[in-house]
């Protein structure tokens, strides 16, 4: 005689298998688990500033440590909804923060931490999205935009209320309504419990690019402080054991006869290239 076993048995047994596996692994998920970050990453996962800023040097972590900071936003938020900004898509798709998030930052805490997500769809506006299940019980949203125009950034946006955005290559985009319209959109999220926060990273340009001024001269009060602004730079030399052995090597050796591109790409300043240079 043969035991037939139920849907739900098996279900379980297959459970308790792939939990031993986890188990040899070390891939056991657990409730005490936290990315492991580099010290200015942790300073961006932990800001609760309503605008959080990063800017320094190419492969230095910067969009990284905002990922895991987008993916703890969800989380942790009641139906939070973070509208990622690039400024072509496939800048993101190719390689970029859309596939780290996918491929690279949120397996990393669906292992660490159980937490369950959704297949990456596409919507009718042609923006990719995932739901992630949020420690209340429902489903958060995370979703990416491309806005290549200046001037389709108000229009495209207007009654989007999420949570948190964040704007990949920042200093790529054409002005101010990159920062202007999308800000106006954050905060209006109801029972989010979380702050709502506007995000932005980047390599440096010059003290000339808009986004100089939003970075760095935005925001002080009377006594010299920034109560709404976190701008952090976030140096290579926190990143390297990430990066592949010849990569900076190959960064410095396409630099080597530019000062200004060395200077921003190797050292995260904000420098300005004369008039009339190439």
């Amino acid at each position: 005689m043969k035991l037939k076993l139920s849907d739900d048995v098996i279900e379980n047994l297959n459970d308790l298998i792939g939990q031993e596996e986890r188990e040899e692994s070390g891939e056991v998920a657990s409730e005490d688990w936290m990315p492991s970050l580099n010290p200015t990453q942790w300073e961006i996962f932990n800001s609760n500033k309503k605008n959080v800023f990063a800017y320094g040097e190419r492969a230095s972590g910067k969009s990284i440590g905002f990922l895991h900071k987008i993916i703890r936003h969800a989380y942790e938020g009641f139906n939070a909804m973070v509208m990622i900004v690039v400024k072509v898509r496939s800048m993101a798709t190719n390689g970029g923060v859309w596939t780290n998030l996918i491929y690279d930052v949120l397996p990393q805490w669906e292992r660490g931490l159980g937490i369950k997500c959704s297949e990456e769809k596409m919507d009718e506006m042609r923006c990719r999205y995932v739901f992630i299940e949020n420690r209340h019980g429902g489903w958060s949203k995370i979703f990416l935009m491309s806005l290549p125009h200046e001037e389709q950034v108000a229009p495209r946006v207007k009654g989007i209320e999420p949570s948190m955005v964040y704007i990949d290559e920042i200093t790529s985009m054409e002005g101010p309504a990159y920062y202007d319209a999308l800000v106006q959109q954050v905060g209006r999220k109801k029972g989010a419990r979380v702050p709502q926060q506007y995000c932005a990273s980047c390599n440096p340009e010059g003290p000339s690019h808009w986004c100089y001024e939003l970075f760095c001269e935005r925001g002080f009060n009377d006594d010299g402080e920034r109560p709404d602004f976190d701008v952090f730079h976030v140096p290579i030399s926190e990143n390297q054991h990430n990066i592949p052995e010849d990569y900076y090597d190959r960064v410095m050796g396409a630099v080597a006869n530019d000062p200004i591109d060395y200077a921003r790409l190797v050292e995260g300043k904000w420098v300005d290239r004369p008039s009339g240079d190439a």
